[in-house]
Order: C-alpha cells, then sequence, then structure tokens
C-alpha cells in the first residue's frame, strides 16, 4: 500500500511539471558558466559569424545576459564543427543551444513505454497498402528505392515546440495508414494528444511537454475511439515557455474523429530486424521509431547520408520520427526520416540516415498503427504464412 501511494504521490507531483513552462529566461546561464573549447576566444572572425548566424535565424533574445549565454554555446559549437569537419554537419538554427539537456527538452521528448505484460503484437506480413496500391502485395524483388511521399501519403513538414516529438510521430504514422485504407490524406492534431491524452492517462504514459511514446498514443486513440484533424484542434503549444492546454473534450467525438485506427504492431525490435522495416514499409506504409538524436548530432545536420560513428554505440532513443522511405545515394543504402523541426531543417525537414547498421538505434522500436477495419484487408493482401511460423512472436513476414 506504500507503494501505490508513493506512486499517487509522484504521478500528482510530476504532473504539476509537466504543466510548467519548459525554461524561462532566468534558467539561462551566464557566459561565465560555460567553458569554451581551445580557440575559442572571441575574435572578429567570431563576431562576424555571431552576427550573421542571428541574422540568417533571425535570433533575438531577451536580455544581454542571455545572448552572452547563446553566444559562449555558439563558438563551443563553432569550435567542434571545424575540429569534425563533417560533410553532413554545419550551423543550424540550433547551433546556439546551450545545451543537450536543453535541446532535449524542447524538441526531442520520447520516452521509453514500460514493460508490458501482454504479448506485442507482430506483423504478420499483411499488405494494408494493397488497398489503395495492390500492386505491393507482390513477391518480386523490393524496388531499389521507395518514397512514399511520391504516392500522397505523407502530410507537410510540422514544427514541434517542445518535448512532444512522440505526438509528431504517432500522428505521421496514422496519416499514412488513413490514406491507405481508401481515405483521403489528412493532417492530424498533435494538440489533441498533448492535451488529452496527458489528462486522461497520466505522467507515466503521456506527459504532454515532457515526453511520452508512441505506443501509449496508439492505445489512447484507439480507447478514445479516433483523433482529430489539426484543422478541427490545431497545435497551440507556444514557443516561448511551452505547455499543454486545457483538454477540448467537446471535441473527442465520433463526429468530429478524422482518423481511426485499430491498434498497433511491432515491426523491428532491434538490430537484426532493421532489413524487415523496408517491407513493411513498402506493405504499410510510413513507420515511425525511436533514435538517439544526442548522440547522432542530429540538431547540426545540413543534408547528405548522416552516418555518425558515434551513433554505432546509441545510448537512448529519445526522439520519435517517421521512416518514410529509403535508398541509395553513392553507394550508401540509407533511409529517408521525416522530422518535427520544420522545414527549414535539414532536408526541406527530412535528414536521410545511412541504413543496414542500426545507426542511432533506428531498428529498436519500430511500431506501426493499423487501420480500424484490417479484418476486411482482401485475402490476396495477406501473405501465406506457415503455421510454425504464427506460433512465435519473432515471426514478421510470410513466407518467401
Amino acid at each position: 500500500m506504500l507503494c501505490l501511494w508513493c506512486a499517487l504521490i509522484l504521478e500528482t507531483t510530476l504532473a504539476s511539471v509537466a504543466r510548467v513552462p519548459v525554461v524561462g529566461p532566468s534558467d539561462y546561464p551566464t557566459q561565465a558558466n560555460l567553458t569554451s573549447a581551445p580557440g575559442s576566444t572571441e575574435s572578429s572572425e567570431l563576431v562576424h559569424a555571431w552576427s550573421d548566424f542571428k541574422a540568417q535565424f533571425a535570433k533575438t533574445y531577451a536580455t544581454a545576459s542571455e545572448e552572452d549565454a547563446h553566444r559562449a554555446a555558439f563558438s563551443v559549437e563553432m569550435d567542434r564543427l571545424a575540429a569534425l569537419s563533417s560533410p553532413t554537419q554545419g550551423l543550424t538554427a540550433f547551433s546556439d543551444v546551450l545545451s543537450d539537456e536543453a535541446f532535449a527538452t524542447r524538441w526531442l521528448g520520447r520516452k521509453d513505454p514500460a514493460p508490458r505484460l501482454e504479448a506485442v503484437r507482430r506483423w504478420d506480413g499483411t499488405c494494408y497498402a494493397c488497398v489503395r496500391f495492390p500492386h505491393l502485395g507482390g513477391r518480386g524483388a523490393p524496388p531499389a528505392s521507395f518514397d512514399w511521399r511520391d504516392h500522397g501519403a505523407v502530410t507537410a513538414v510540422k514544427t514541434q515546440n517542445c518535448g512532444d516529438c512522440y505526438a509528431f510521430g504517432t500522428t505521421g504514422d496514422v496519416e499514412g495508414v488513413w490514406f491507405l485504407a481508401g481515405h483521403p490524406l489528412v493532417s492530424l492534431s498533435e494538440e489533441a494528444i498533448v492535451d488529452c491524452c496527458f489528462e486522461d492517462e497520466g505522467i507515466m504514459k503521456c506527459a504532454g511537454c515532457a515526453g511520452g511514446n508512441q505506443e501509449n498514443v496508439f492505445d489512447w486513440i484507439v480507447q478514445k475511439g479516433g483523433i482529430d484533424s489539426e484543422a478541427t484542434y490545431p497545435y497551440v503549444v507556444p514557443k516561448r515557455k511551452p505547455h499543454p492546454s486545457n483538454c477540448r473534450r467537446d471535441l473527442l467525438t465520433n463526429a468530429s474523429f478524422a482518423a481511426k485506427i485499430g491498434g498497433w504492431y511491432q515491426v523491428a525490435k532491434g538490430a537484426a530486424d532493421e532489413d524487415k522495416i523496408a517491407e513493411a514499409l513498402l506493405k504499410a506504409g510510413p513507420i515511425t521509431v525511436g533514435i538517439d538524436a544526442i548522440t547522432a548530432k542530429l540538431k547540426a545536420y545540413t543534408g547528405g547520408v548522416h552516418a555518425p560513428e558515434e551513433c554505432k554505440h546509441w545510448k537512448k532513443l529519445n526522439h520519435a520520427v517517421l521512416i518514410v522511405g529509403y535508398g541509395t545515394d553513392g553507394g550508401v543504402p540509407y533511409w529517408m526520416v521525416k522530422n518535427s523541426w520544420g522545414e527549414e531543417f535539414g532536408e526541406d525537414g527530412y535528414f536521410r540516415l545511412k541504413r543496414g547498421e542500426n545507426l542511432c538505434g533506428i531498428a529498436e522500436d519500430a511500431v506501426h498503427s493499423m487501420p480500424p477495419n484490417a479484418s476486411s484487408v482482401p485475402s490476396s493482401a495477406k501473405s501465406s504464412v506457415p503455421s510454425s511460423a504464427k506460433s512465435t512472436v519473432e515471426y514478421f513476414f510470410g513466407s518467401a
């Protein structure tokens, strides 16, 4: 009983924190608190670079001390990039972020789901995309490259304003599933997730602006019966001191829902499963995954096939994103990934990550929603699955 009360007290305390603005001007360290790398003494070169950076990214700061802190962080980042000399990294709008912790609070937000007692459903090879694109159900060799943007299954790039990447990873996944089930493509509401999943499920499952994961949100959407469109329930998380709003329960009705799902399943759960993501991508649509964006130094990504050596030893899946395609560039295989940091990031809001090495943990937790009428998918779209394979949770695909 004592542990139960402890858990309730902890959840209540954390819930109050989740609604508190993430960071304010008084939280910024002074320049003296930041240690610059050797050679980062302020020079005329740094002065000009800082001035150009502020102009390029329309940077403004509330106080002189706040600007000093960000300029110091910018100087450290310039030194890091100069020493690295990477073709995929450079100065970006995030080059003045004070720390990895500050960046994670504002631009990441994925948390690992709690262990489940029940067995997690695995993809059985069903071609859910065959409802709209029957030819994808064939057993021939998969195409060398594929991109769901070319087939109308991906909405425009969006911009998160707090630690709610998990909401964007979820909506991107469901948007594709709903479209491939034969419905119009519609942009879905992250705000409904940030506001209402938080209030309904509690801080341990959906923490509003303080993080969450796609699996719990999928469960919440099934429980509610659907999710609203962006137009009906727009994103209003403020950029300055971001926080959730009170849930608009008058909008959580069957009459207002723009899309529904019938559940979710695991596509990949480890490095050995990475090659399976491509087949599921073709047959079931864009797939949401977790990655280690901090180790990847994703905030410095400017374009190209990103292959950070450090990401072979990823540490934590802290960011939720959406794989929309794959291909090869100069002999290097890659995943095409939709991010939620605006169109100014990377390659028009996307990044490419080297495929086949489980970089940044991209194959550690790939999950996907399923259409509400999954049981009515044409039998021709379902794989011929050996009975022995059906009995194991490790089975993903039909027989070859």
